[in-house]
């Protein structure tokens, strides 16, 4: 970001190069989750106003009940992506859930089942 800001906004810069960077205790921190860290950075994004003393994003401690929090923030932030207007692709996503919703439930619970392997496949198919 300094880079940017010496190029951009030479006072700026000056300013931000002078400040030493304060490490903040989260309550919400974690030690062993190594793959949330954009899920962490925009949740913080959504909450953080500059008041750091009460500042509260909302999620617990690291547990099972923070994993369920972060899947939860998880399908939140996919579902405003892929929802958003200025996504092009967003007609044909709304069109593949509208097929999705007509189809028998038992179909719908084995898509479900198998949703990871489905993934796979596509990523692939769209790599070839």
């Amino acid at each position: 970001m300094l880079l940017y800001l010496e190029k951009e906004s030479p006072k700026l810069h000056e300013r931000l190069q002078k400040l030493k960077p304060t490490k903040l205790d989260l309550q919400w921190g974690t030690t062993n989750n190594f793959v949330d860290c954009g899920i962490f950075a925009m949740r913080h994004m959504e909450t953080y106003f500059g008041k750091t003393k009460k500042w509260e994003c909302g999620l617990s401690v690291e547990s099972d009940d923070q994993h369920a929090e972060l899947n939860d923030l998880r399908l939140k932030y996919l579902a405003k992506i892929l929802l958003s207007e200025v996504n092009e692709l967003r007609e044909t996503i709304m069109s593949k859930v509208k097929e999705f919703e007509e189809l028998d439930d038992k179909i719908k619970n084995d898509m479900r089942v198998n949703a990871h392997k489905m993934i796979k496949e596509r990523v692939k198919q769209s790599l070839d």
